[in-house]
């Protein structure tokens, strides 16, 4: 017989324990029927017992449930072992979050205090009881927890608002963060099955690679084996490509439990980052049979793909790299940091992973930060990496607090860094080990005392970084993002030029945009600006009357939905500055990750995607400035305004740059640009350039200087629309564009793009239809807005005379939404 499982995720009742009733509305035990993955939270609100905790001020008067202690019990029926005789059983909890103790048959099993590993009881003993069995899982008040540790571990933390976060092994974002809720719920995340093992099982495999050549690629097989019986057992290894099989080999025992051997992979196909080359992945399974039995005994199938990864963090004469190598190329890292997709875990879905995610690879990210302050993700969320092409920057689950160094803590961060490290080590998305977010940003708190720099180290230098060599042994490791390879004393001294950087003078110091073109980093690895929600998404938690947001004194008195298009820009806008610099120095510079993908919940935030998955203005942008062909622009000299806000200087010369890290290793290139008069909706000046550009470069091309044109027409009725072109045999290729305001548009005087805007619609197949839009006049970003429809590009630029055409996928494919609009002028002058 082979290793079974047999779940128990059905039939949970879920009830509070009558002695921590704190509530008027409780006065009996009321027991609610529950399905796994389920949390408290969840449940109370499908059986109504709670209102939707997201809207309105919710979060505030639910602050009572994490105070009562909770249970979740279902029966095991007697019969359940006779169902699969077995040597052994082993009673496995995926997930459970967090603090809790687990009873069987009244007799208890064990404590989890750590919800970021697997937990395994044995319950062989239990197989000889004739009578339906209890499965108990009792939830603890957390905060009673947190305080019983208050006296050996009472340092701050910097975004817990009531405290004590850092002392428990639970998702940090749940107790609150200045873009989520606090709502430190409880519950089982993950799957509950009762393990049958009647011979062995295989425990653990890594898969190493070793390159003979990039066309030529040697796996390194090790399997560890745990036996509960005496009977020999053979070890097969098969891979597969594409359906196929293309060979398998024995592996050796060399242990006691540990079975090692090689498979050599000819004309290897590679695994590449979205936007370098195609995703080639390798299915592989792990078999282990009885001697002269045909039925596995256990079989693990993982999908993997061929790569090598370096990151070069060597010293130059002017700090040091900090690039990643994939393949022996160098990677311009394009992405964001990624946080929790609900705050309530249990409703993640598969397809919330496949629409962020898929959102990510559509405009050419290549590279996911999983923030330190939140999980280590489902499996289905590096599946999805993996087959999408996005690196991961893997943080170990530790941001912006100190935390306990007491060997009990360290004991629990050992087992979950082994098993998360374990878990994830053969995933060709998996680029990064960071061993947190942001601690070493305040040295001064690291070095208060002995302690706490004791601490530190002992954690993040000593016990991580050991783990990740032991059980992976060839991802990458840093102990802090951002981090100086020099220590941390150095990270916010004068040198910067090694290491990541976070980079947030223009959001938390309120510095102008243009700072960003001052910031020189090897890798900017969080760097944000925040915008208000679409009116969509802001009506899941607010009435239309509360959403006439307000200064110190009085309302705005524009709609919500333009004072939301109008900050969705200012973002998109502050975004696109930084990044389009960062790219321009590469090679010094190889990373750009944005703060931040998504949401947890519906909210103001620096997403630039809304929980739900609505685009907003930045993440159309980003397919913009994350192309793999970028024209961007420079303008030379500073612009002043005066106290009476009128301007002083003006910006009237250019630099054009063109990058580009796509995959040919040279292209030929069309530049265009044209300088319009926004008044007269006229083209004052136009030419054409062709230029070869080297792949992974970033160059200047070409020049501007418009002082001539300034003085006779005036900044604010100047615009200067720029385009290059990737030509190619069969037509056109890729193709970047970027208009350049003379000065801030405010300054300009703009007509209403709903009055102005002609569009028509031609249906081309099923639900797919073709939008031209024209305009006689300069439209600036404008916005096409139905929830009905799936648009190719949003926010961008109309100029005079000049069609646009794309095509829009819409959900119902018998009629076409009348399509509503905005543009600039509209949301100024509304």
């Amino acid at each position: 017989m082979s290793v079974q499982r047999l779940y128990l995720n059905h039939n949970w009742s879920v009830y509070s324990e009558p002695n921590k009733t704190l509530t008027t509305h409780q006065e009996a035990i009321v027991k609610y029927v529950a399905n796994l993955p389920a949390c408290v939270h969840s449940i109370l609100l499908e059986n109504g017992v709670i209102a939707d905790p997201f809207y309105g001020e919710n979060e505030k008067l639910l602050q009572w449930i994490p105070e009562h202690t909770w249970s979740f019990a279902r029966r095991i029926p007697s019969n359940v072992y006779q169902t699969c005789p077995s040597v052994r059983y082993l009673l496995i909890f995926d997930c459970i979050d967090t603090v809790a103790d687990i009873f069987l048959d009244g007799k208890e099993l064990g404590r989890v205090e750590n919800m970021f590993y697997k937990h395994e009881f044995d319950i062989t003993s239990f197989s000889t009881s004739s009578h339906d069995m209890e499965l108990k899982v009792t939830f603890p008040p957390i905060m009673d927890y947190i305080k019983k540790r208050e006296k050996s571990h009472p340092y701050r933390e910097w975004n817990d608002p009531v405290g004590g976060a850092s002392r428990v092994r639970k998702a940090q974002y749940s107790f609150g963060w200045d873009w989520g809720p606090r709502f430190p719920t409880c519950g089982i995340i993950g799957n509950v099955y009762i393990l049958c093992i009647p011979n062995c099982r295989i425990v653990d495999w890594r898969i190493s690679q070793r390159y003979e050549s990039l066309e030529r690629v040697v796996l390194n097989i090790n399997a560890e084996v745990e036996f509960v019986s005496q009977k020999p057992v053979n070890v097969r290894f098969d891979v597969s490509y594409a359906g196929k099989l293309i060979g398998s080999c024995s592996l050796e025992k060399s242990d006691t439990c540990v079975y090692r051997g090689q498979f050599l992979i000819q004309d290897a196909k590679l695994w590449w980052p979205n936007g370098y080359g195609t995703q080639h992945l390798y299915q592989v399974s792990l078999s282990a049979f009885s001697e002269n039995e045909q039925i596995a005994l256990d079989c693990l199938t993982e999908i993997i793909g061929l790569r090598q990864i370096l990151l070069d963090t060597s010293k130059t004469e002017d700090g040091y790299r900090f690039q990643f190598y994939i393949n022996g190329r160098p990677i311009f890292c394009k992405g964001a940091s990624c946080i929790p997709f609900h705050s309530f875990l249990d409703q993640v879905t598969t397809e919330d992973y496949r629409k962020v995610l898929g959102s990510a690879k559509m405009v050419g990210m290549n590279m996911i930060r999983v923030w330190g302050g939140g999980i280590y993700e489902k499996d289905v969320f590096y599946n999805l990496c993996d087959e999408y092409g996005l690196l991961v920057w893997q943080d170990f689950m530790f941001a912006c607090a100190l935390y306990p160094g007491d060997a009990e803590f360290l004991q629990s961060v050992e087992q979950e860094a082994k098993y998360q490290v374990t878990r994830l080590r053969n995933h060709p998305c998996l680029a990064i080990w960071c061993g947190n977010n942001e601690l070493e940003q305040n040295p001064e708190d690291i070095l208060q005392n002995e302690t706490t720099r004791a601490n530190y180290l002992r954690l993040f230098y000593e016990l991580l970084p050991q783990i990740v060599s032991t059980y992976d042994g060839q991802t990458p490791y840093v102990p802090s993002s951002p981090h100086h390879p020099e220590g941390f004393e150095k990270l916010y001294n004068a040198n910067l030029l090694g290491g990541d950087t976070h980079f947030w003078d223009v959001w938390h110091k309120k510095a102008p945009v243009e700072n960003y073109l001052k910031h020189r980093t090897r890798f900017c690895s969080e760097f944000g600006m925040q915008s208000l929600c679409s009116i969509e998404t802001c009506r899941l938690f607010a009435s239309e009357s509360e959403m006439n947001m307000s200064n110190s004194l009085f309302p705005f008195p524009n709609s919500y939905k333009s004072l939301s298009y109008l900050s969705q820009l200012n973002q998109a806008l502050c975004m696109k500055c930084g990044v389009e610099h960062f790219r321009r120095q590469m090679p010094f510079t190889m990373g750009s990750l944005y703060w931040q993908l998504n949401d947890c919940w519906p909210v103001t935030s620096w997403s630039s995607i809304e929980f739900g998955g609505r685009w907003k203005a930045l993440h159309y942008f980003a397919k913009r400035f994350f192309s793999p062909l970028l024209i961007s622009v420079v303008s030379l000299g500073e612009e002043t305004i005066n106290v009476a806000n009128q301007l002083v200087t003006h910006r009237s010369q250019f630099d054009i740059f063109v990058t580009y890290d796509g995959q040919l290793p040279v292209i030929p290139v069309c530049i265009c640009w044209k300088l319009y008069h926004v008044q007269r909706n006229v083209c004052l000046m136009e030419g054409t350039k062709e230029y070869e550009i080297q792949r992974d470069t970033s160059v200047r091309v070409h020049s501007f200087d418009f002082s001539k044109q300034v003085a006779e027409f005036s900044v604010s009725n100047l615009i200067l629309h720029v385009r290059a072109t990737q030509q190619e045999k069969n037509g056109e290729g890729l193709v970047s564009e970027n208009t350049v305001w003379f000065t801030a548009p405010r300054f300009y005087h703009l007509t209403l793009g709903s009055k102005c805007i002609q569009y028509s619609l031609t249906k081309v197949s099923f639900k797919r239809w073709r939008l031209n839009l024209h305009s006689h006049t300069f439209q600036p970003f404008v916005c096409l807005t139905d929830d009905n429809l799936e648009w190719q590009d949003n926010f961008f630029d109309l100029f005079p005379d000049q069609e646009r055409q794309l095509y829009v996928r819409c959900k119902d494919n018998e009629k076409f939404p009348e399509i509503s609009l905005i543009s600039l002028g509209d949301a100024i002058f509304h």
